[in-house]
């Protein structure tokens, strides 16, 4: 998932293909330093829109996993209330109404 997450950010690393004879080719996915360009940053790589896009996720991500209760507390009540008539459907369903003499009488 990183890696996923880090390609379709960023995109693929921006360096010269190098071929290595037979028909083969090194794609610069490899971070070493016979690679020419990584040991300096390709300019415009990440700019201040990004990163103020970036950073309120980061930080939603850091309080999720610290204090996940925050947001699922808020979450609670709409859920309840949600499940409110399936609960009373199961307990309806769990202890049944006594019937009634007339409804008797109309079931033989």
């Amino acid at each position: 998932m990183l890696h996923m997450a880090a390609r379709v950010i960023w995109g693929p690393l921006k360096v010269p293909v190098v071929t290595l004879g037979h028909d083969q080719a090194d794609q610069g996915q490899a971070a070493t330093p016979e690679h020419p360009g990584h040991d300096q940053p390709t300019p415009g790589d990440i700019g201040t829109r990004e990163i103020s896009v970036l950073i309120p996720i980061a930080i939603a991500v850091v309080i999720l996993g610290v204090k996940p209760g925050v947001v699922m507390d808020a979450m609670l009540k709409p859920i309840q209330e949600i499940r409110a008539p399936l609960a009373r459907a199961e307990a309806a369903r769990a202890h049944p109404a006594p019937q009634t003499e007339i409804a008797r009488a109309s079931h033989p």
